[in-house]
């Protein structure tokens, strides 16, 4: 599966973390003087987390690719498309969860060269 966030392509084998376990249902509780709950619920149409991430033997990604990432995660309320194949998404970088962007090199070296792998978590979020 091919995936591209902007014009960043990634490596395939990143794995969506929280696919299955969506946020699109917002409710609150209050209880009135007597003790009886009142419930407010709403579906959400935007504000959904998406967090794309490499697992131990998949999803590592190169120096450049991550350079890249780390750029565009560093401008604050910019807005990307993020295209997973059959599934597009207007995202952003979840910043109020930091980091919203972590790269970890598979080989520890003081400077990473252009051939070393990472594995990356990117904590996004839709708008």
């Amino acid at each position: 599966m091919s995936i591209t966030l902007s014009n960043v392509t990634l490596r395939g084998g990143l794995v969506w973390t929280d696919r299955w376990s969506p946020a699109n249902v917002a409710q609150k509780t209050v209880r009135t003087l007597g003790g009886f709950p009142v419930f407010y619920t709403a579906s959400l149409l935007k504000g959904t987390p998406l967090t794309l991430a490499s697992i131990d033997d998949q999803g590592w990604q190169m120096l450049a690719v991550v350079e890249q990432l780390y750029q565009l995660a560093s401008v604050a309320g910019a807005q990307y498309l993020l295209d997973l194949g059959t599934i597009q998404h207007s995202v952003m970088f979840r910043h109020d969860e930091p980091p919203a962007f972590d790269a970890t090199p598979l080989i520890p070296r003081t400077l990473a060269e252009a051939g070393d792998y990472f594995t990356v978590t990117l904590k996004l979020i839709t708008v």
